[in-house]
């Protein structure tokens, strides 16, 4: 696997027609970067005591409470 890029890989499962669910597995940077976490605006920042400020991805779902 770690002979092709994950878009070299998807194109080859894509135009194959697999019958598995195959998608990228991001590194960080690419998750803070993907579309759909910047345009759900899911990256928090989270305050960590002894590393400061790190970003966390959330979930999307949010609860109201009744």
């Amino acid at each position: 696997m770690m002979s092709k890029t994950n878009q070299e890989w998807n194109d080859i499962f894509v135009e194959s027609k697999a019958r598995f669910p195959f998608g990228s597995v991001n590194n960080l940077q690419d998750v803070f970067k993907d579309p759909q976490v910047v345009h759900n605006k899911t990256v928090r920042l989270m305050n960590h005591k002894t590393v400061g400020e790190i970003k966390q991805v959330s979930s999307d779902l949010i609860f109201n409470q009744l």
